[in-house]
C-alpha cells in the first residue's frame, strides 16, 4: 500500500533531486529517534528536580492513584500544597509511571522524550501534507526536535504537558487534515477522532486550546490552496472546536479554579495581574526575549524575572511590534494575493500558540522557555518553504550548509544544557549565574547538599532562602530537619514554629512535631499533632492559634 494517499502526500513538489528515503515514515521516525536521544539520552540519569517533588514525590494522589482526585483537583494537592494547575492526563501518567517503577526517575524522561520524538515525527508528516519540500520537512522536523530551548519541557519531567497536550493537538490536525480533504462517509469518523484528540489535549494543560485558531488558520490555507474539498463539515468542525474550548474555559475558571482567581490563573496582585494594557504591553516588549531564544539560545535558565513594562516606546518593544505586524501582513497576503502561505501559516501558528501567554490572562510568570514549545513547531513551516526558493546548485548548497550547521549547533547546545538537567547541583548552580532573588533555587540547593551531608552549605543556602523571601515554609522546615539532626532541639523548634507559621497546614513539619514529641515519651502532644494532621487530611482547615498552645504547653 502506498505511502501517499489522496490526503496530500501525493502533490508533494521537491526542488531537490532527493532520495526515497526521507520520503520512508520508518526510516525518518528511526533518524528522529536516533537525533532525539543523541541530544537528550543523558538526561536519563538525571534526577527530579524542582516541582517533580510535588508533582510527583510527595504527591500522595499519584502515589495511591487517586483517580477522582486527579480528575478534581490541583496537580499539587495531592502533596498539600495549593496551586491552580489542571492537569489530570500528566498525573494519570504520573500514577501509572509511579507504580509501575515508584521513584525511579528514568522511566519519566523516557516516556517524555520518546513523547517529543513522536511530535517531531507528527510534525514531519504535517509539513509534508502541506505539500513542503521532503527536505525541508525533514529539516523543520529536525530544527524543533534539537532546538535548545526545548530542553525545559523535554528534560523537565514536571513539564510533560506541554509535550503531551501537543502530541494530542497534532493528531487532531492530522484527522482535521483527513476531514477537510474526504467527501466520503468517514468524514465523520475523522471528525469524532479530531474533537476526542482536542478535549484529550485539553485534559494535558489549558493552553492546548490554541488548537482553535491553528485549525482555522489550516482550514485558511487548505481554501487558498484549493484544497477545502468539505467546506460544510469542516466549518462543523471548527465550530465544534469552539463549542468544546468554550465549555473548558468556563469550567477551567468556574469549577476547576482551585485558588479562586476573580481573573486569570494566577492569585498574585501586582501592577502587572491587575491591568491589561501592562499585561499586553508587556509581552509585545518579551517577544525580543523570545527571539533571543529561538536564534541565539545561549543562557537557558529556569526562573525568569517577574517584570512589568508599561510603554511600546522601549526599544526593547520594537521586535515585538515588527513581530506582529510581519503576522499580520503575512496573513494580508496570504488573502489577498495568495503569496507566501506557508509563510503566514507558520506566523499565524506562532502567533497563535503565544497568544494564552500574552496577558489577555494573568499567569504566575512573564515568560518562560517552555512557553515556545508549541510556536516552534509553526515556525517549521517557513524554514521548509525555504528549500522551494535556491534554484541554482551552490544556492541549494548553501542552503543546505547553513541548516547542517544549524542544526549542529543547536544539538550540541542542547547536549550541553542537557548536562546541567541531568546534575542537580550544575543545574541550580547555572540559576544562581542568573539571579540570586530565588527562595526557591537556594532552597533546593541547599536540599541537595544536606542529601549529600554537607550541613555547612545546606545551612547557609537554608538561610540565604529566608533571608531573600521569607514567606515560604520549606526552608524553615529543611533548617529545622538539620539542626534536629545535630541535637540542636531548640533551634529546630524554632524554625518548625517559623514553618507553621507561615502555613499552619505544613503537614511535614507536623508529621516531624509529631515524631519528636513521641520519642520525648510526650504521649499528649503526640496526640495533639496527630488529631491536627488528620483534620488537614480531611480538607479542614487551621490556625497557628490551634498548633501555638501545643507548642506552648509544657509536658
Amino acid at each position: 500500500m502506498s505511502f501517499y494517499y489522496d490526503s496530500g502526500f501525493s502533490n508533494m513538489t521537491d526542488n531537490f533531486t532527493t532520495s526515497s528515503i526521507i520520503r520512508q515514515p520508518v526510516l525518518v521516525f528511526l533518524f528522529l529517534l536516533g537525533l532525539g536521544f543523541a541530544c537528550y539520552g543523558i538526561v536519563l540519569d538525571g534526577p527530579f528536580i524542582f516541582d517533580d517533588e510535588h508533582f510527583i514525590q510527595k504527591n500522595e494522589y499519584v502515589h495511591n492513584a487517586d483517580w477522582g482526585q486527579i480528575f478534581t483537583t490541583s496537580v499539587t494537592e495531592g502533596a498539600n500544597i495549593e496551586g491552580n494547575f489542571y492537569r489530570p492526563l500528566q498525573q494519570s501518567i504520573y500514577a501509572l509511571l509511579y507504580g509501575l517503577f515508584g521513584e525511579d526517575p528514568l522511566p519519566f524522561h523516557f516516556l517524555q522524550i520518546l513523547i517529543h520524538i513522536g511530535n517531531a515525527f507528527l510534525l514531519w508528516l504535517l509539513l509534508l501534507r502541506l505539500s513542503l519540500p521532503a527536505w525541508g520537512a525533514l529539516a523543520g522536523a529536525a530544527l524543533f526536535l534539537c532546538h535548545p530551548v526545548q530542553t525545559e519541557a523535554v528534560s523537565y519531567i514536571s513539564g510533560l504537558a506541554g509535550p503531551l497536550g501537543f502530541l494530542f493537538v497534532l493528531a487532531s490536525l492530522h484527522m482535521l487534515w483527513q476531514l477537510i480533504h474526504s467527501s466520503s462517509r468517514q468524514t465523520i469518523v475523522w471528525l469524532i477522532a479530531s474533537l476526542l484528540f482536542f478535549i484529550i489535549a485539553l485534559f494535558s494543560k489549558e493552553n492546548m486550546v490554541v488548537l482553535l485558531p491553528i485549525a482555522i488558520f489550516l482550514t485558511l490555507y487548505c481554501w487558498l490552496k484549493n484544497r477545502l474539498v468539505n467546506p460544510n463539515m469542516t466549518l462543523t468542525a471548527i465550530g465544534l472546536f469552539a463549542l468544546v474550548a468554550g465549555v473548558y474555559m468556563y469550567f477551567r475558571f468556574t469549577t476547576f479554579n482551585f485558588e479562586g482567581s476573580e481573573v486569570g490563573l494566577t492569585e498574585q496582585k501586582s501592577l502587572y495581574t491587575n491591568n491589561l494594557w501592562v499585561r499586553v504591553t508587556t509581552f509585545t516588549n518579551v517577544i525580543r526575549d523570545y527571539l533571543r531564544l529561538i536564534f541565539f539560545p545561549q543562557d537557558l535558565y529556569y526562573e525568569k524575572q517577574y517584570t512589568a513594562y508599561t510603554s511600546l516606546l522601549y526599544a526593547r518593544a520594537l521586535p515585538g511590534l515588527f513581530l506582529i505586524l510581519a503576522t499580520v501582513g503575512s496573513i494580508i497576503a496570504m488573502l489577498v494575493w495568495r503569496k507566501f502561505l506557508e509563510v503566514g501559516l507558520g506566523l499565524g501558528w506562532f502567533m497563535s500558540a503565544l497568544a494564552p501567554y500574552s496577558g489577555i490572562v494573568p499567569l504566575n510568570a512573564m515568560y518562560l522557555e517552555h512557553w515556545l514549545y508549541i510556536p516552534l513547531a509553526g515556525l517549521a513551516m517557513p524554514i521548509a518553504s525555504l528549500f522551494r526558493w535556491p534554484a541554482g546548485k551552490y544556492a541549494k548548497i548553501a542552503l543546505g550548509g547553513i541548516v547542517i550547521i544549524g542544526l549542529t549547533a543547536f544539538s550540541a547546545r542542547t547536549i550541553e544544557r542537557n548536562t546541567e538537567w541531568a546534575d542537580y547541583e550544575a543545574f541550580y548552580l547555572n540559576e544562581l549565574n542568573y539571579t540570586d532573588r530565588s527562595a526557591r533555587i537556594y532552597n533546593n540547593l541547599a536540599m541537595y547538599y544536606a542529601d549529600k551531608q554537607n550541613d555547612e552549605k545546606a545551612i547557609n543556602y537554608y538561610k540565604k532562602a529566608i533571608q531573600t523571601h521569607d514567606r515560604y515554609p520549606q526552608p524553615h522546615h529543611n533548617l529545622a530537619r538539620i539542626y534536629a539532626e545535630q541535637g540542636k532541639m531548640e533551634q529546630a523548634m524554632a524554625e518548625y514554629r517559623q514553618a507553621l507559621k507561615l502555613k499552619p497546614d505544613f503537614v511535614y513539619s507536623l508529621r516531624n512535631l509529631y515524631k519528636i514529641f513521641k520519642q520525648r515519651g510526650d504521649k499528649q502532644k503526640a496526640e495533639q499533632i496527630a488529631q491536627l494532621i488528620q483534620q488537614i487530611r480531611k480538607g479542614q482547615k487551621i490556625r497557628y492559634e490551634d498548633i501555638e498552645p501545643i507548642l506552648e504547653a509544657r509536658p
